[in-house]
């Protein structure tokens, strides 16, 4: 996989970040990498396989591999050293796609300090959604065709059919509960036509209070999927939110 490693200058131990992009991703969240990359946070930006030149070929399921290959990059002890790496401070963040990958990241690996969702997906619910209505999934591939170009080996049809096939896998409404004892934020956009709050956010919010979180935070903000028009609101609010959980023992 390629990826960017954005080196925070203080030799003290550091928080990282490991920071994942959407489908296909075209909104790479660079404004976000730097802001914590000043604030003295690493941050570890990978391309998935398959992905805007990685090698190897794309697929969800795949993605789901490439995050726990990063975090083990992130946890070898040559990393450890050359990066200051605090190995219990180590945080995923992404949006969308990546909001999916970095929670289901989350819950395979205990380890794992904290987590954030951007207008994330929830696949096993949007597979549940779709199943047996052959008119939106028809529509959902058409969709999905346009975002291909960058993915080495996607077929849409063969991508939507991964998720429809998950189930309760791949629902993060219904794994909520292994992520009750960890921080948690999930910021929704109020005008997200993509993946609705009302269908996607709130319902996640919902299984996470129902679980019994003890770390959550959740905001939603008046932008579209991409939080265009709110970036540095949502920059900042990301940023307090990493530096406040990594403040803790």
């Amino acid at each position: 996989m390629l990826g960017r490693m954005f080196v925070a200058a203080s030799e003290q131990l550091k928080a990282t970040v490991l920071l994942l992009h959407g489908f296909p991703g075209t909104e790479q969240n660079f404004d976000l990498a730097h802001a914590l990359l000043d604030a003295g946070v690493n941050v570890l930006h990978i391309h998935y396989r398959g992905a805007w030149g990685s090698g190897g070929l794309f697929s969800f399921a795949n993605t789901l591999e490439d995050v726990a290959a990063a975090l083990d990059f992130l946890r070898q002890s040559r990393s450890l050293t050359d990066y200051a790496i605090d190995p219990q401070k180590i945080v995923l963040i992404g949006h969308s796609m990546g909001g999916f990958a970095a929670l289901m990241g989350a819950m395979n690996d205990p380890a794992v300090f904290g987590v954030a969702g951007l207008a994330s997906a929830n696949f096993g619910k949007a597979g549940r959604l779709l199943r047996n209505q052959s008119d939106k999934i028809t529509s959902r591939v058409v969709s999905m065709m346009r975002s291909l170009p960058p993915l080495n080996g996607a077929n849409a049809q063969t991508l939507l059919q991964e998720y429809i096939t998950q189930g309760d896998a791949w629902d993060i409404e219904l794994r909520a509960e292994q992520l009750a004892n960890r921080h948690v934020l999930l910021i929704g956009a109020a005008q997200d036509d993509l993946l609705p709050t009302k269908v996607f956010h709130a319902p996640m919010v919902q299984a996470f209070q129902a679980a019994g979180a003890q770390h959550l935070q959740h905001d939603i903000l008046d932008a579209g999927h991409g939080f265009i028009g709110v970036r540095a609101q949502l920059v900042a609010t990301v940023l307090n939110w990493v530096l406040q959980i990594s403040s803790h023992a």
